[in-house]
């Protein structure tokens, strides 16, 4: 539905990296969490943008992997899956 989109939307545009404080866009507090785990070198990658409060949040599949920020690595994911969150995150579809 046009209403999910535009939440997916409201998702995408936090850039949580760049604003650590941002409102979450579903439940408005500022709780947001996220991890950017990709390939340094080719500077792609995946993201997983979550709230602690509500537990909502969005999985990016394919992006380009801000220059400013914490990146992990897939080894490092896959050693240590204590990086991602442990419960689980309802996503909103695009």
């Amino acid at each position: 539905s046009k209403q999910m989109n535009k939440v997916f939307k409201e998702w995408l545009m936090l850039l949580p990296w760049q604003n650590k404080s941002c409102p979450c866009p579903s439940c408005g507090e500022q709780a947001i969490d996220y991890r950017l785990i990709g390939d340094i070198d080719k500077n792609v990658g995946w993201a997983m943008i979550w709230c602690e409060r509500c537990k909502v949040g969005i999985h990016v599949s394919r992006m380009q992997l801000p220059s400013n920020a914490k990146i992990y690595s897939f080894e490092e994911v896959e050693e240590n899956e204590n990086i991602l969150p442990q419960y689980k995150i309802n996503l909103v579809q695009p």
